[in-house]
């Protein structure tokens, strides 16, 4: 699975890829394209505990890919971000080995990352700052968030939400303009 992102008719990260390994299956491995369903949200979130706000207005515009082999992915676009997640129809339980993501840049982007020496970590690295193309294969891995600079207007935030049983992601350089996800077992 394939998808872009731009952000006023400017193209920030083209065909980043996307796939959830299972024990027996691949979602995303060859995907035949059932429907598309598009949708407006406007919403407001009211948390348990308000920090900031007593409420939170959450817009953004939705579209659900199903595929064939009961899977679909759910992009979300914010006014100031983007959101993926699969989701399965599937009446038992899957066992997820692995997620594929490959993120790529359209040029040579400026990257703030911590790195720690293994999956480990108390998220207490200091941070780095090296460019896409710099980021060796072999080099360490990055913990998230990863904050992109693209040396234009804007800034890309790479993160990750609502993780319960699952593990983290961390990012790996490749020596060019992509960053692909690696994850503890």
């Amino acid at each position: 699975i394939l998808y872009s992102v731009s952000c006023n008719n400017e193209m920030l990260m083209r065909e980043n890829n996307l796939a959830l390994k299972l024990r027996n299956d691949v979602l995303g491995s060859e995907p035949k394209l059932a429907s598309a369903k598009r949708n407006s949200v406007k919403s407001v979130i009211k948390p348990y505990l308000a920090w900031k706000s007593a409420a939170v207005t959450s817009n953004y515009n939705s579209l659900v890919l199903n595929f064939k082999g009961c899977y679909a992915v759910e992009f979300r676009a914010f006014n100031d971000g983007v959101a993926y997640r699969f989701i399965t129809s599937r009446k038992d339980t899957i066992q997820v080995l692995n997620e594929e993501v490959a993120v790529s840049f359209l040029e040579n982007y400026y990257l703030h990352l911590q790195r720690p020496n293994g999956f480990k970590t108390a998220y207490e690295e200091l941070y780095s700052h090296t460019s896409v193309n710099d980021w060796k294969a072999d080099g360490k891995m990055a913990t998230l968030p990863v904050l992109i600079d693209t040396k234009k207007k804007y800034k890309i935030l790479i993160s990750e939400s609502d993780l319960t049983d699952y593990p983290c992601m961390f990012l790996k350089g490749t020596g060019s303009s992509t960053v692909t996800a690696t994850f503890p077992k």
